[in-house]
């Protein structure tokens, strides 16, 4: 048993973190009962983590792990399965200058002893082993028939429907010949007894197949239980209404057939299956607008389902839609105190109050007194930001919910200069100020308490929000022009007051001076960006500003092309800068950067003509141009159409 273990020169050896000189200790634990929990839980993390790159502990460790893997007597055999299908699938996506010398060999001699767990007594183990199998296509020709070999004989349904989807994946990357072997198998499939192995044998076909015969799909989800794909779930995925989503996954890009196979399951008699419809609407819209107009009305009905996971995806898609049509819906909904979430706070009623705010209801204003004079608000005084391929259905910080209804400022204004003196933490005080910079001259009666947070840690937040306000603020004159020629202060807050100073008495000379010097010094930041603010009041700051067009980076040369039209008015250099900058845009990419862009176009007018084509390119595609994902995508969606729309009418009025 682990014969040769300590002829490695593992101290030599690296894994994520540092030296391999522990992984033999490690592996002799996994034979002891009272010392296996910890030492598979340390491999996982020495050996994989999170992925990215195949270590060379990883790769001495192989047949060492595969040994233990297949040894009854090892403690956690299906986790240990598990890391190698972890360590298989990072070796074939990471690049190959991140997979350690001599992975590829000691992979491929790994798969007979691997092949033989289908046949272990434990289910368990049976399902875990076709996830490296599914990696292994060095020899997929051969993985595939020894899988459909143990599939005849074969009797658990988990384990049926691995197998079919881990030939499957082989396939992806084989031959004709692999292809026709699993698509022979799969069509004998479609006959089996099992509802379960009849609806893989239509997800693991190929994409167009299961288009075709949707229908077929949609009635085992609406009429079978299904229960075997739960011990599935390495495949099918663990969540509530995973099922649909496996079915969803499948049909890829085909917005017009995932829109339907919504459709048709958000009125499913089966709770788990109006779940994974509901989720998978959900992910439908964050990435495609064109579903939008059939999804919704659906999804509308569904605001008062008696389930909960159901009801909060249906109300948050409704919110962020922004459809006056629902209003009564989301008024009544406002009303729903049933918690969104286990670990978040937060009501349903609140997904609806926001939802009345982005469309300006008067219905939203009482409850959202409370939300700003309450203790702990659901909403948060921060922005939460996510990147993954999910839909999370989680609320916008205060300040973002607040600013949407200027109109109200007049209503809403007393609880916010309450809460103003009120507030301790530094992040409240930050967003109560983001609302009235949002809401400008409408909230100049909140000058008082903005001047008292100008000696405070909220000075540049409270500096921002006095030169929204304008010339209304002008009694701040004194305490801003302090900040900013006070050398000592931070350098961001000495920027914002002297900006601020000359948005409220119209004084640029601290503003220049300040400027000035972070231009020199580089420390960039915002600075460009009120050089651009300036406008031509600016001139003295051209020729540094205009170095800054040859730099690397992107946010630099937009903010830096704004800032020299702003004050020269000069297009002829900066138009090709910022179509550089946009030019992604035509593959469906879209990056922040982009917007700032695209408004600047939008101010230089005619002169830009060239980027025309681009921006109608843009304006056509289905996709959201977006960079963020959930709430975000749809939101950054709507506001960057509208930001090329305006464009587009300034550039060329035809």
């Amino acid at each position: 048993m682990l014969k040769g273990l300590n002829e490695i020169a593992w101290e030599s050896l690296k894994h994520n973190y540092g030296s391999g000189a522990d992984v033999p200790t490690l592996l002799r634990d996994i034979l002891d009962p009272q010392r296996a929990d910890d030492a598979v839980f340390k491999l996982s993390n020495h050996l994989h983590h999170q992925g990215g790159w195949i270590c060379s502990a990883a790769v001495a460790a192989l047949p060492y792990l595969v040994e233990l893997a297949c040894t009854p007597a090892a403690c956690h055999r299906t986790e240990l399965v598990e890391l190698l299908g972890d360590l298989a699938r990072t070796a074939r996506r990471c690049r190959k200058e991140l997979v350690a010398d001599g992975w590829g060999s000691a992979w491929r001699g790994t798969l007979p002893a691997l092949t033989e767990l289908l046949d272990d007594p434990d289910p368990g183990l049976r399902r875990m082993a076709t996830y490296p199998l599914s990696a292994g296509q060095e020899a997929g020709h051969l993985l595939i028939q020894c899988l459909r070999d143990r599939w005849g004989r074969e009797e658990d349904t988990a384990v049926l429907v691995s197998m079919m989807v881990a030939a499957k994946m082989l396939a992806a990357d084989g031959t004709d010949e692999d292809v026709r072997l699993v698509r022979d198998w799969l069509a004998g499939a479609e006959e089996h007894p099992l509802a379960e192995v009849r609806l893989a044998a239509l997800v693991c076909s190929p994409s167009s197949l299961l288009r075709d015969q949707l229908d077929a799909a949609v009635q085992l989800l609406l009429e079978e239980e299904l229960a075997g794909l739960r011990e599935a779930h390495l495949w099918v995925g663990p969540a509530r209404g995973s099922t649909v989503r496996w079915v969803y996954d499948t049909l890829k890009d085909d917005a017009d057939s995932q829109t339907e196979l919504c459709l048709r399951l958000l009125d499913a008699p089966r709770a788990d299956r109006r779940v994974g419809a509901a989720n998978s609407s959900a992910r439908l819209l964050m990435h495609r607008r064109s579903p939008q107009p059939r999804l919704l009305p659906a999804l509308a009905k569904r605001m008062s389902d008696p389930d909960i996971d159901v009801r909060r995806v249906a109300v948050h898609l409704v919110a962020v839609a922004g459809n006056t049509a629902h209003a009564d819906l989301l008024a009544s909904a406002a009303t729903d105190q049933t918690p969104f979430s286990q670990r978040l706070s937060g009501t349903v009623g609140d997904i609806a109050v926001w939802g009345l705010a982005r469309l300006g209801d008067a219905r939203c204003v009482a409850p959202l007194v409370e939300h700003i004079t309450h203790a702990v608000t659901a909403f948060g005084y921060n922005s939460g930001h996510y990147s993954a391929d999910f839909y999370w259905v989680v609320l916008p910080g205060i300040h973002e919910v607040l600013g949407r209804v200027p109109q109200y400022a007049a209503d809403l204004l007393p609880a916010v200069r309450t809460q103003l003196r009120a507030a301790t933490l530094p992040n409240e005080r930050r967003a109560l100020c983001q609302t009235i910079t949002a809401w400008g001259p409408a909230a100049s009666e909140a000058v008082p308490e903005l001047i008292a947070l100008l000696h405070s840690d909220t000075a540049e937040w409270a500096a921002e929000a006095l030169a929204a306000i304008g010339s209304a603020a002008n009694a701040a004159d004194s305490r801003l022009r302090q900040l900013a020629l006070d050398a000592e202060v931070n350098p961001r807050v000495r920027r914002t007051a002297a900006w601020a100073l000359w948005k409220v008495c119209g004084d640029p000379t601290a503003a220049l001076s300040v400027l000035r010097m972070d231009l020199r010094t580089g420390g960039l930041g915002s600075a460009v960006q009120r050089v651009a603010d300036l406008g031509a009041e600016a001139r003295p700051l051209l020729p540094q500003v205009r170095e800054l067009l040859d730099s690397e980076d992107a946010w630099t040369q937009a903010q830096a092309a704004h800032a020299v039209w702003a004050i020269s008015g000069e297009p002829d250099k900066i138009v090709p800068i910022l179509q550089r900058i946009i030019l992604p845009l035509g593959e469906g990419q879209m990056l922040p950067v982009m917007q700032a862009a695209v408004h600047c176009l939008g101010k230089i007018g005619p002169a830009a003509i060239p980027v025309v084509p681009l921006l109608q390119q843009a304006l056509a595609t289905d996709r959201r141009l977006s960079y963020g994902s959930g709430w975000r995508a749809i939101h950054e969606d709507e506001e960057f159409r509208n930001e090329i729309h305006d464009a587009l009418v300034r550039i060329d009025a035809r």
